[in-house]
Formats: C-alpha cells, sequence, structure tokens
C-alpha cells in the first residue's frame, strides 16, 4: 500500500469513526429502544445494566449505520481534499482522479465485509444476550415501578391496553392491587386484590374479587378468588426466548431463509417483510461500496469556489440515502413492489445518479 492509500484511508478512518458513531444515534433514539429503556427506569434497573444492555445493542446500530457512516466519511475527505487543493496537487504529480479514489473504494470494499460479519456473527448473538439480560434484571428486581400508584401499560401503537392502581407495600409485596383491562370494546374488566406480591415477571393475588364495568347489567362481582396469579409486563419477553422466537434483527440469514420457507409452506405465499430483511441483509453492506461511488463527483471538482456544490451534494446524498431507505421499506413491508427491488433500490439509485453526475463532468 502506497503512502497516498495510508494517508487518505487513515484520513477516511477518522470520519467513519465520527459518522457512524453519530448515525448509531438515530438507531438508539427509535420508539422500539426508548420504551424498553423506559421499562428498565421503571423497573429500577442498576445503571451498570442499562449500560451494558446499550452496549449489546451497538453492533446491531453498527450494522445499519456503516454505509451511511462510510458515506458522511467519503464525502467530508473529498470535500476537504478538494478544498484545500490537495487533488489539483496530486494531479499535478500525476496522479489521476481515478486513483485518488481507489482507497476510499477499498475502504468501502472492507466496511461491507465489517457490517456482513457484525450482521451475520455478532448483532444476533449480541441482542439475544441483551434480552436474556432484560429479563434476569427485571426479575431480580423486589418490585416493579416503586413509588408509583398509577401505571398505565400500552401496545406497540402507544395505546392504552390497561393500567394499575398500586397501594403501598415494601419488599415484593403490596397492600391493595387494581386491574383495568382496556382491550374489551364493550366492557371493563376490573381485578381487585387484597395484596400483592411480584414473583420473576408475574403478581400473585391473593383475596381477589373480579368485577366488570360498563357491560349490560350494573357493576357487580363477577367471581371471587383465595389465589391468582397475573401475567406481568416481562411475560411476551419470556415466551419469546423460551420458544426461540426472535425478532428478525437477532437472525442469521439462514435462520430468516428458515422463516421464509415455513411463511411459504402454510401460507402458500411469500411474506413481503421477511423477504425484505433477507434481501437487505445482502443489499445493505453492499451499499457501503456503492455510496463510495456515488460521492465520486467531488472529487471530479474542478475549481475550488465549487466547494459550496460539495458541501450541498453531500448534504442531499445523505439525506436522500435515509429518505429512499425509509420510503423502500414501507412499500417493501406492504407489498406494493418487489421486496428485491426494494432492498437494493436506496444504494444502486444514488450510485447510478453519482456516476452519471461523474459522466456528465468527464465529458
Amino acid at each position: 500500500m502506497s503512502l497516498l492509500d495510508r494517508y487518505i484511508i487513515l484520513e477516511a478512518l477518522q470520519f467513519l469513526t465520527i459518522g457512524t458513531f453519530s448515525v448509531v444515534g438515530i438507531f438508539f433514539g427509535t420508539v422500539e429502544f426508548k420504551n424498553i429503556l423506559n421499562m428498565l427506569g421503571l423497573f429500577t434497573v442498576p445503571v451498570s445494566t442499562i449500560l451494558t444492555f446499550n452496549l449489546l445493542q451497538l453492533p446491531t446500530g453498527m450494522m445499519y449505520c456503516l454505509p451511511a457512516g462510510i458515506l458522511v466519511s467519503v464525502m467530508m475527505v473529498l470535500a476537504r481534499m478538494h478544498n484545500d487543493s490537495e487533488i489539483v496537487a496530486l494531479q499535478a504529480a500525476g496522479v489521476s482522479r481515478f486513483r485518488i479514489i481507489v482507497p476510499l473504494v477499498i475502504l468501502g470494499l472492507l466496511s461491507a465485509v465489517a457490517s456482513f460479519v457484525i450482521g451475520e456473527q455478532i448483532a444476533p448473538q449480541s441482542r439475544q444476550l441483551s434480552s436474556q439480560l432484560l429479563l434476569l434484571a427485571i426479575d431480580k428486581t423486589s418490585r416493579p415501578f416503586p413509588g408509583r400508584m398509577l401505571v398505565e401499560c400500552k401496545d406497540e401503537k402507544e395505546n392504552v391496553r390497561s393500567f394499575l392502581m398500586l397501594g403501598k407495600g415494601a419488599e415484593r409485596s403490596i397492600k391493595g392491587f387494581l386491574h383495568f383491562d382496556l382491550t374489551q370494546k364493550e366492557k371493563v374488566p376490573v381485578l381487585w386484590a387484597e395484596t400483592a406480591e411480584w414473583n420473576r415477571g408475574n403478581w400473585l393475588l391473593s383475596n381477589g374479587r373480579i368485577f366488570e364495568l360498563l357491560g349490560p347489567t350494573d357493576a357487580s362481582v363477577k367471581c371471587s378468588f383465595g389465589k391468582m396469579t397475573l401475567p406481568g409486563t416481562t411475560s411476551s419477553f419470556r415466551k419469546s426466548i423460551e420458544s426461540g422466537t426472535n425478532d428478525d434483527l437477532s437472525m442469521t440469514t439462514s435462520r430468516l431463509r428458515e422463516e421464509i420457507t415455513k411463511y411459504r409452506l402454510a401460507h402458500h405465499r411469500d411474506d413481503p417483510y421477511l423477504l425484505l430483511q433477507y434481501y437487505r441483509r445482502y443489499a445493505h453492506p453492499a451499499n457501503c461500496l456503492l455510496l463510495v461511488l456515488a460521492a465520486f463527483p467531488i472529487a471530479l471538482l474542478r475549481r475550488r469556489e465549487n466547494v459550496g456544490f460539495a458541501f450541498l451534494y453531500c448534504g442531499v446524498l445523505t439525506g436522500g440515502y435515509f429518505v429512499l431507505q425509509a420510503l423502500s421499506l414501507a412499500v417493501g413491508e406492504s407489498g406494493r413492489l418487489d421486496p428485491l427491488i426494494c432492498a437494493w433500490m436506496p444504494g444502486v439509485l444514488l450510485c447510478s445518479v453519482g456516476l452519471c453526475i461523474a459522466a456528465c463532468k468527464r465529458i
């Protein structure tokens, strides 16, 4: 590797680190991740456990943010070299513009391999480990929602499914427990218990009654019980881990192929969502290389005054990548467009635009 290659790659790596971890912040800002952190806070999980959980999510975030990071890195390096007239100096020394971008292409290839390896070998295991850590941390808490008397339980769409009214207590037990079930449209079942004890993700209720509000008759006692178990917030997570059913981010490509085959045999058709996630496992790493080529027109700028165009092009290309990603996901998951096309569309489209602009500038 020549001195020029080392110089460009080392500088690009600096911008790549900054760009990737900046974009990772978007991943940690998703609604799903915020809900998990809120739940950890409600269960008074130790700060060290929350930090460990965040670290275990980093491989997944890096896998999906690496293409955007390499795009920002390449464009910043080329824009700076153009602004400092380094590209002109290299041309005067007999180095072509195509030779200048070779180390960036090599960096894109290495990033593509790294993204695929992370998504195949590291991210699935780290997400499964983080889920198990989440359950263990919640199970070890004395009881959830200490110091709170009213707790709302929401679904994925932020709709309130039920809420709890908790009395005072100590350790794992409380005196006075009310549970309102809002999932039924015509009535509201209400569960009351004299005492409740938190035990490994479930509420163990004692000496209680079940009422029914807004039903066809006035509110009255439907039944009484001496002992009863009410599944807690972690029941769905525990079932998911025990059954081995995980989200698509926790699956390898071979596992995704198995799920696609099972769905195809059961429903005699393909699941657009699974197919899209499967194709993205290959398209997303390839975007690291495609986006390097999309940034190539910056290396062809001839005058120093065009640096404004360079940064404008950087912003448009970066914003366009995220917009196309969201658009392709929405269209692909709904089945309006072939999942294979949706998976490859952002990278291929931007790469085509960049190469077309580069060809026009060469002419």
